[in-house]
């Protein structure tokens, strides 16, 4: 009897010890399922919270550009008014400018009509009486040597200086203008 209590006892201890093992057993599992379905919930929280930040993100992206492309139309419109306000300036101010070359021009065309013309007039009219005169008093052969000479004249002396007058007188009109 005391080995009959003993091994009933022992096999008690021992059906209580595969018993506790089953309960920490089960235990630990529900731990365990409980733990992956915790870490699962985490990440199904993860991935929730990182599409609200793109989300939001995106909301925030869409309204800085919506605001940026309203200040970029005004900036646009400003810029628009400043060019046709400067376009028309510049149109205006070429107009003018335009206007002064063309009168200036028309000064210096009548500027050089009235100091050349009458000057290249006056030499040719002198170079015309020596001529004339020159051709009453010798022949031909003589007049071919005068005629030579008069050239020789010409483009050394008289019509240089008189050139020189008109060419003084046009640039000062020039520099005027």
């Amino acid at each position: 009897m005391g080995m009959a209590l003993k091994a009933d006892l022992l096999s008690l201890f021992e059906d209580d010890r595969k018993m506790k093992n089953i309960r920490f057993q089960e235990v630990f599992h529900l731990i365990d399922s409980n733990k992956s379905l915790l870490n699962e919930h985490i990440s199904q929280q993860f991935e929730s919270l990182k599409a609200l930040t793109r989300a939001f993100v995106n909301k925030e992206i869409a309204e800085r550009t919506s605001g940026d492309n309203s200040i970029l139309a005004q900036v646009n419109k400003r810029l628009d008014g400043f060019d046709a306000v400067f376009e028309s300036k510049i149109k205006e101010d070429i107009r003018e400018i335009t206007k002064d070359l063309k009168d200036k021009l028309a000064n210096f065309d009548e500027t050089i009509k009235s100091v050349i013309d009458p000057k290249i007039e006056d030499t040719v009219k002198i170079f015309d009486l020596k001529l004339d005169e020159q051709k009453r008093r010798i022949d031909q052969t003589e007049i071919k040597g005068l005629v030579s000479e008069l050239v020789d004249n010409v483009s050394q002396g008289s019509v240089d200086g008189k050139l020189e007058e008109a060419l003084q007188a046009v640039t000062k009109s020039v520099s005027a203008l």
